[in-house]
């Protein structure tokens, strides 16, 4: 996937080969450092960019089948909607099924909210319950798929823990299948089963959540492994620009085990139910 034109990275390729699937009920998420790719790999999946290269595949009646759940919940509401008006819009796009209403609450409620929040505006409720209106319109209509970006980023722990909860029940309860991009590697324990980890654009590990976790093969998991526990060292170096990726494999110039092939043969990402893109740890 490509920017616009125009925009100053107009002529990168963010995402380089990635290749996704999911499955009814299935939790996946995607982790890495901020400007590996995710939200422009969210974004693409969720129709609002277009990728210059291959294909996303789905349900005919996307805008229903998949919804995205955004970053930033304050500019996701309308702040001159009420809550019932932002929560209708997304119904407007489907075959009426049901009382509206009926089906606005019926969500809010599975995000312990009550009917009293219909008439308030986004600036009368806290992040938190802001966040939980979020995620009760993208399920108003009944997706299959659920992208969350960075779903608890803005919150405190305690908040995070709730959402968390929150969306562990929708995954269980409704069956709805999720794709969550973040860069809390604790979330992600939470939220997935299968983790599939970006670097510059290419998906360089994937696995069981807790295989991946406790035994990362590839150099930038464990990286981000090391970072994510005390005492939350920082990673080496900086990220690759996408602009000029280095050959190779892109995670070469801030690898410690990086031989002369890294530096000139990109590694293919190979294995079975755990797979790397990596010479040193195949």
């Amino acid at each position: 996937s490509s920017p616009k034109r125009g925009d100053p990275l107009s002529h990168a390729t963010i995402l380089q080969s990635v290749s996704l699937s999911i499955e009814e009920g299935q939790r996946l998420a995607v982790i890495g450092e901020s400007g590996s790719g995710k939200s422009t790999l969210i974004r693409t999946l969720a129709g609002l960019i277009s990728p210059s290269a291959g294909t996303v595949s789905g349900s005919a009646a996307r805008s229903l089948a998949v919804q995205w759940v955004p970053q930033d919940v304050a500019a996701a509401l309308d702040p001159m909607m009420t809550i019932e008006q932002s929560m209708l819009e997304p119904l407007r796009f489907g075959p009426t099924v049901g009382n509206a209403r009926e089906r606005i609450v019926k969500a809010l409620a599975s995000m312990k909210l009550g009917p009293e929040f219909l008439p308030r505006f986004p600036r009368e409720m806290s992040t938190g319950q802001r966040q939980r209106v979020v995620l009760a319109r993208a399920i108003v209509t009944n997706p299959k798929v659920l992208l969350l970006d960075e779903p608890t980023s803005h919150l405190d722990a305690i908040v995070q823990a709730e959402v968390v909860a929150l969306i562990r029940e929708l995954q269980s309860n409704h069956r709805i299948a999720t794709l969550l991009v973040t860069h809390d590697l604790g979330v992600a324990a939470q939220l997935a089963d299968t983790i599939h980890v970006l670097y510059a654009g290419e998906i360089v590990e994937s696995g069981p959540v807790e295989i991946l976790l406790s035994t990362p093969k590839h150099p930038y998991t464990e990286a981000l492994v090391k970072a994510h526990r005390p005492p939350h060292t920082d990673l080496p170096g900086e990220p690759p620009s996408l602009t000029a990726r280095p050959a190779g494999c892109p995670f070469h110039p801030r690898c410690a085990i990086a031989v002369e092939r890294c530096r000139t043969q990109a590694p293919a990402l190979t294995g079975s139910s755990h797979r790397t893109a990596c010479w040193e740890r195949p």
